[in-house]
């Protein structure tokens, strides 16, 4: 009976990590969605006073951003619906997305900098 009782336990654990996992990824993909949007609004205000012109590498950089943020919360959803099984292996692809995502969005916050 205790090998059962441990294979509960761990199955219990993985549940546990996994919930943990997808909620933390949600509050900050939440944040992100933010970040994007706030952005977005900050370059229309930019544009508008003519601090910022609008530039094929600025739009391309939105793009990329909204498209990462696209994979990623698709990504998200798919492990959220995942078995134990394969949690471990989306949650690498997600990871890889999640590091694109940021990746993207301080590019985007450069490129303002930058003034392009």
């Amino acid at each position: 009976m205790p090998l059962a009782t441990d294979r509960q336990t761990g199955h219990l654990r993985q549940i546990a990590a996994k919930a943990a996992y997808v909620e933390t990824t949600r509050k900050n993909l939440a944040r992100s969605r933010a970040q994007l949007d706030r952005t977005r609004a900050a370059i229309r205000t930019a544009a508008a006073r003519g601090s910022v012109d609008s530039s094929d590498q600025l739009d391309r950089a939105q793009q990329v951003a909204e498209m990462e943020f696209a994979l990623t919360e698709s990504r998200l959803a798919r492990l959220r619906k995942s078995g134990e099984e394969d949690w471990f292996t989306l949650r690498e692809g997600l990871d890889d997305s999640w590091e694109n995502l940021s990746r993207s969005l301080r590019n985007l916050v450069k490129r303002i900098s930058d003034g392009d």
